[in-house]
């Protein structure tokens, strides 16, 4: 990897890690989106698996190949739950490098 590409990849991450110390908000304009099967669990529940997210550490070459921290996967009453982070332009419509976050937390069901 080059220089540039690693240092790109350290801002971004750093940018993640922050963003995720302000669950269960996030700062605006950036977004939590919890899927429809999370969205059904109690408060409780939802709480503990968004908990889960926040202190997330386990970031191997495996789920974080680019090293930009942006996915993970937690295990709660033993059922599986991914995370992952995607960038937007401000509309929310179209994919910008390094735009406004949504982090997505979902069942792996519904992945």
């Amino acid at each position: 990897m080059s220089e540039t590409i690693i240092a790109n990849s350290h801002s971004i991450a750093v940018r993640n890690d922050y963003l995720r110390s302000f669950l269960p908000m996030m700062p605006n304009p950036h977004k939590l989106i919890l899927s429809a099967h999370v969205s059904q669990l109690t408060r409780g529940e939802m709480f503990e698996i968004i908990s889960l997210v926040k202190r997330f550490t386990n970031f191997t070459n495996e789920n974080d190949p680019y090293k930009e921290r942006d996915f993970g996967r937690v295990v709660f009453c033993d059922e599986v739950f991914l995370w992952k982070f995607d960038y937007f332009d401000e509309s929310f419509t179209s994919f910008q490098e390094n735009g406004i976050r949504a982090l997505t937390i979902m069942h792996e069901s519904e992945y």
